[in-house]
């Protein structure tokens, strides 16, 4: 495995590592934005 698969595979461990939690292939119902940048992200299904 290499090349844009391992970066997006890598770099999503490396975020869940942080505490970042990665929705696939999920409806989005809001984006919350504050000072110009995303602060949160509502599902369709009421998670946050």
């Amino acid at each position: 495995m290499g090349g844009f698969r391992a970066l997006a595979q890598g770099l999503g461990k490396a975020t869940q590592d942080l505490g970042v939690q990665i929705h696939l292939n999920c409806p989005v119902h809001q984006v919350w934005i504050e000072q110009e940048q995303v602060g949160g992200i509502e599902l369709a299904a009421g998670d946050a």
